[in-house]
């Protein structure tokens, strides 16, 4: 039977050198494709090598022994020597059988070696040619496309999980360093939300650190997204003047303003959450807590409200331009504790004594300012005092009384004299009803402070 002839005539044969040249090239584009379609640089090679990552094609390399840029000893052992061992071992065995000096099955011999030389040369040519190419970027350049290596990137090595311990380790660093600043979240040494399940986690192991756990928590508001690479600090220098607070010198310190108030309005909510988590994992807590963990905060919360309220008070009254942010911060900062001291008379402070706690805001004041704290706070009560007695005698607005008291020692001291006119008198009960506003019900627990 007649066979019809193929549509599609049969290709030509691959010869060994194609189908090597097929290898080396799926080689090359293997490689590529590892790499996202590129080749990988001299340097991801040395680095890959250094750490024993390479593969070598054997076939390039006994090809490639003889190329500028081989070691030279490499080039001499693997590239003459053994190619010649390989080829004369077998010659030399017929030879000496035929003339009757070895006897004929030491050819077989003869043909071991040989093939034995022959995988030495190969093994021998693939490390040249990596040593070659990792001391010559020119070398390197010339083999990679022909498929003479293969390597992959390096995989990431995995995180090693970091303990409860050291997260709030990490934090508390944090806490210290930057103890009034507003950070972006990313400087947090875990996510928000997981700083917030470590926290409590570590509140449950550690019941001698749950006031300070609690801290931390809401100390978290200082941490939010989208501030950058930017430190927004409260702090004002004494070289700064008034002036500059609205130029670019004060840039940072009115982003820390305007996200000051995001903050605390975070700080809120944080203080919810953790209201609700103590319920929900223990007995509340006592009132005694409570009253020491605010004296506590008495300070740096003062210090907080004194700076955010500098600005929005030198809009107002362009008579405090002449006085220096550091002046502001300092009486400010005073006016504010004080208000609030004298508010624990009228409280029953059961287990925490009046006395225990003024102890706890002293020492907070030393620790503010070691010179001056003290000493201001004794001023003021001495001139609020004064002045009090002074406005209950003269028939003053009872609703204004304690205010007033406040803000005039507040106001001379800004100014460096005793108030006098219809503008030093309006800043004087403006500052002082701020103030007192805001610290008035400090010890009774909520938040009420209202940070401008």
């Amino acid at each position: 039977m007649h066979r019809q002839p193929s549509a599609v005539p049969p290709g030509p044969l691959k010869t060994p050198r194609d189908v090597s040249q097929e290898i080396n090239l799926g080689v090359a584009q293997d490689l590529k494709k590892s790499w996202g379609g590129r080749f990988p640089s001299w340097q991801e090679f040395k680095t890959a090598n250094k750490s024993g990552r390479v593969r070598t094609n054997k076939n390039v390399g006994i090809k490639a022994i003889h190329f500028k840029g081989i070691p030279r000893g490499f080039w001499l052992l693997f590239g003459i020597m053994t190619p010649c061992g390989m080829f004369a071992a077998p010659i030399v065995c017929i030879i000496l059988a035929s003339f009757g000096v070895w006897a004929w099955w030491t050819i077989i011999l003869g043909l071991c070696a040989s093939w034995f030389l022959y995988k030495v040369s190969l093994e021998g040519a693939a490390d040249a040619i990596r040593h070659g190419a990792e001391a010559n970027e020119a070398l390197y350049q010339a083999l990679v496309p022909s498929g003479a290596f293969m390597f992959t990137p390096e995989a990431p090595s995995p995180q090693p999980q970091t303990s409860n311990a050291d997260l709030i380790g990490a934090f508390g660093e944090l806490m210290e360093r930057y103890p009034t600043a507003l950070l972006d979240a990313a400087r947090l040494p875990a996510a928000k939300q997981k700083m917030k399940t470590v926290i409590k986690e570590m509140w449950r192991q550690e019941p001698k650190l749950r006031g300070v756990l609690t801290q931390a928590y809401l100390h978290l508001s200082q941490f939010q997204d989208g501030i950058g690479d930017a430190i927004l600090d409260c702090k004002i220098t004494a070289e700064m003047s008034p002036a500059e607070m609205s130029g670019p010198k004060g840039e940072n310190f009115r982003q820390w303003i305007a996200w000051s108030k995001v903050s605390m309005a975070e700080m809120e909510i944080l203080a919810k959450e953790w209201e609700q988590f103590e319920r929900s994992n223990g007995p509340a807590p006592s009132p005694t807590d409570t009253l020491r963990e605010r004296a506590e905060r008495l300070v740096p919360s003062a210090n907080i409200h004194a700076t955010s309220l500098f600005v929005p008070m030198l809009d107002q009254f362009p008579l405090l331009r002449d006085v220096k942010p550091d002046q502001w911060d300092f009486v400010v900062t005073i006016a504010s504790v004080f208000i609030a001291a004298t508010r624990l008379r009228n409280l029953k402070t059961e287990g925490a004594s009046e006395e225990k706690l003024m102890e706890m805001v002293a020492h907070g004041l030393a620790d503010w300012d070691q010179k001056n704290g003290i000493r201001g706070f004794e001023d003021c009560k001495a001139i609020y005092e004064r002045t009090f007695d002074a406005l209950t005698n003269s028939h003053a607005d009872p609703r204004f009384i304690a205010s007033d008291a406040l803000g005039w020692w507040t106001v001379w001291n800004l100014l460096g004299r005793e108030p006098k006119g219809e503008e030093d008198l309006r800043l004087v009960r403006t500052i002082g009803g701020a103030t007192v506003h805001t610290f008035f019900s400090w010890w009774e627990g909520a938040l009420s402070a209202e940070f401008p």
